[in-house]
């Protein structure tokens, strides 16, 4: 996906939900079975051709983790790694949700966060928590309705639709 957006720039309303609409399927079964994917990105969506027909796919489960896991049994992805001395991230902190960022538990409304990043990415071409300061973009996030609309508005894209997304990005995950 972040090919395509990179060539062809953003994507129409009817792209966007049905890709959005695949991931959505693919996280329902991934979250029925208690998994969750913790590094939902453009990157991570590839595509697969029937014909002419590009067919969406989840990929990546590196570092998914069984949300069912209440304490570090030692089989669980880790969420970071020292690399060279230094602890680095192993999810994509642009497209983390608030909780993933701060260390707290994970659940299905994280993976719908990023979900709805993505959602807006493809819709305006802009990754709104790109910031190199992971604190900042912390930050940012408590403020992620008026990034949304910021971010949309320009493009025409349904009042509805803002809202939609708007919500999924939610601070509280519970409110998602």
């Amino acid at each position: 996906l972040s090919n395509i957006i990179r060539e062809q720039g953003k994507q129409s309303l009817y792209e966007t939900v049905r890709v959005t609409s695949a991931m959505c399927a693919a996280l329902a079964e991934a979250h029925g079975l208690g998994i969750v994917h913790r590094d939902l990105k453009p990157q991570n969506i590839l595509f697969g051709s029937v014909g002419a027909t590009k067919l969406p796919k989840l990929a990546d489960f590196g570092i998914a983790k069984w949300s069912a896991d209440t304490e570090d049994s030692g089989q669980r992805a880790e969420d970071t790694a020292i690399v060279a001395g230094q602890k680095l991230a192993m999810y994509s902190p642009s497209w983390a949700a608030p909780e993933q960022l701060a260390g707290q538990p994970v659940s299905a409304a994280t993976d719908i966060y990023s979900l709805a990043c993505v959602a807006v990415y493809m819709l305006s071409t802009k990754a709104i928590f790109a910031d190199e300061d992971v604190y900042a973009g912390y930050k940012k996030r408590r403020h992620a309705d008026e990034l949304v609309r910021e971010a949309l508005r320009p493009h025409n894209v349904p009042r509805g639709v803002m809202d939609l997304l708007a919500h999924a990005l939610m601070f509280d995950p519970k409110k998602r």
